[in-house]
């Protein structure tokens, strides 16, 4: 029988022996085991819909011309420009070859809309085609808005799940349909999917829900009266590229606001970072509770072993002066705190599924997740807390000399 093995075993029956003591060993390192795979669910749950969320939302490839303040020495120069409108759009489209997915808007905010005698209010949207690319839109029934519908003016609209629920009938169809926005009649031609991502408790993606997509030109001409555009999005084609189109998006964009700098190109890796940033500090904290859970767990398996040593001195004793060496007697209490680890660890993971599983229905808005990988760094840290808790025990026992042993009472 090998040390680990006779180790095993002679922890089972300390556990037999004492099932008071080592059942309270054992419920610590599975408390420590169970709470770190319920927050490893848990983080995953929050770090896949922020992922969901920013990929939604173009994701590193995204690139913006947002407005900016005309520098002091080109005040004068300001009303030269028009600002961002469809002719940026235009020129990118045709000469931006490190850009896809030119996506123009006209925030319209909040409009009120109506079918029949249901109303309700939704945010209204000025878009082309290229927004359903660009922010991974999907249709469930009907279509997405079309060049066509943006070349002549069409009075249509596509509807968010939620908005639909609000102003059509259960059971009634969407698509075809009549609705009044504001003061002006469109006919339905698609009807979005419903989004959940839930992040911080609340569904990050709820605007998609509550949204109306109108064609740019429609918004322009029935609502603004403007050829200005609210917002100017695109995608650079490869991500290695990004510094280059960003570049070529300047370059293009100057000379249509006539050299007036009152716009600039920007992307979304600052916001980004400082995402990641609060990812690892939400790793860092919740990986520090299920640490402290262990550290727990491990100084409980240090006191046992430590109060087992003291109970079997004779032992130790009788075992040496028949030739047992200091390394056997080492091994034999080390691999004894982990086999009683090891054991509480088990317990742990089949806590850890059940706990992840009851916050699962606590939890439903944004339940946590049960990783495989989660299962086993539970099994192994327990491994890990009953070697560390078991190295002092063991080199206690280890150190005892026979004679003394023997003497001891």
């Amino acid at each position: 029988m090998n040390a680990f093995s006779e180790g095993m075993v002679q922890g089972f029956r300390e556990i037999r022996a004492n099932p008071f003591r080592a059942g309270l060993t054992m419920l610590a390192v599975a408390l420590g085991v169970a709470a770190l795979v319920a927050m490893l669910g848990v983080l995953e749950s929050m770090l896949g819909t922020m992922k969901t969320y920013n990929t939604t939302r173009g994701g590193l490839t995204k690139i913006s011309v947002i407005d900016q303040a005309v520098p002091v020495e080109q005040a004068h120069l300001k009303y030269l420009s028009g600002g961002r409108s469809l002719r940026d759009v235009e020129a990118l489209r045709r000469h931006a070859s490190l850009v896809r997915n030119v996506s123009p808007e006209v925030n319209l905010s909040w409009q009120p809309i109506a079918h029949t005698d249901r109303s309700d209010w939704a945010m209204i949207h000025g878009s082309t085609p290229a927004i359903a690319a660009l922010y991974e839109l999907e249709v469930a029934r009907g279509r997405f808005l079309s060049e066509l519908d943006v070349e002549q003016f069409a009075p249509v609209c596509v509807i968010g799940a939620e908005s639909a629920l609000q102003i059509f009938p259960p059971g009634e169809p969407v698509v075809g349909q009549k609705v009044r926005i504001g003061a002006h009649a469109f006919t339905v031609v698609g009807l979005l999917q419903r989004y959940e991502s839930r992040q911080a408790g609340r569904n990050a993606l709820w605007r998609r829900n509550w949204s109306i997509w109108i064609p740019i030109t429609t918004a322009q001409k029935r609502f603004t009266g403007k050829r200005r555009i609210d917002s100017l999005e695109m995608q650079v084609e490869d991500l290695a590229q990004l510094i280059p189109a960003m570049d070529q998006v300047e370059s293009i964009v100057r000379p249509m606001h006539r050299w007036v700098r009152d716009f600039k190109v920007d992307n979304q890796l600052a916001s980004l970072q400082d995402v990641g940033r609060q990812q690892e500090r939400l790793r860092a904290s919740l990986g520090g509770v299920a640490a402290l859970s262990l550290v727990i767990g491990g100084i409980g398996v240090m006191s046992v072993m430590l109060a087992g040593v003291n109970d079997r001195i004779r032992e130790i004793g009788v075992r040496k002066a028949l030739g047992a060496q200091h390394a056997d007697i080492f091994l034999q209490f080390l691999f004894e705190s982990v086999g009683v680890s090891l054991l509480g660890g088990l317990f742990g993971v089949v806590g850890g599924i059940g706990l992840v599983r009851i916050l699962g229905r606590i939890m439903v808005e944004q339940p946590p997740v049960l990783m495989a990988s989660a299962l086993y760094l539970g099994a192994a840290a327990s491994i890990v807390t009953g070697l560390l808790a078991g190295i002092y025990p063991a080199l206690r026992a280890a150190a005892l000399e026979p004679i003394d042993a023997l003497r001891a009472e």
